[in-house]
């Protein structure tokens, strides 16, 4: 889902869980973005934090906007997302399911 939109609603415009329970064939995880803005985010600004994700070589958050994530340590020179080790997390739930399933 892009920012601004959720997992739930991924679920819901996929179609993919209906897909995968009538075929048991595979799994599907929808994932939620981090939203941990500290002024509250009415329009649940999740975010994911990754090498492609921001325009400045993954520095997180935008010091000229008005966002900045709680989980960024650096918001003086930063881009639009969290500052999560996202890639780190799939990493972690792929081994996961590798190992379950």
């Amino acid at each position: 889902h892009g920012w601004g939109g959720t997992s739930l609603e991924d679920a819901c415009d996929s179609g993919l869980s209906a897909v995968a329970n009538s075929t048991q064939e595979f799994i599907v995880v929808h994932l939620q973005g981090l939203q941990d803005y500290p002024h509250g985010n009415p329009d649940n600004w999740g975010a994911w934090h990754f090498n492609g994700s921001t325009s400045n070589g993954g520095v997180s958050c935008n010091a000229r906007s008005k966002y900045c994530y709680t989980s960024n340590d650096n918001c003086t020179a930063c881009d639009w997302t969290d500052g999560a080790d996202d890639v780190a997390f799939v990493s972690q739930l792929l081994d996961f399911f590798e190992s379950s399933y």
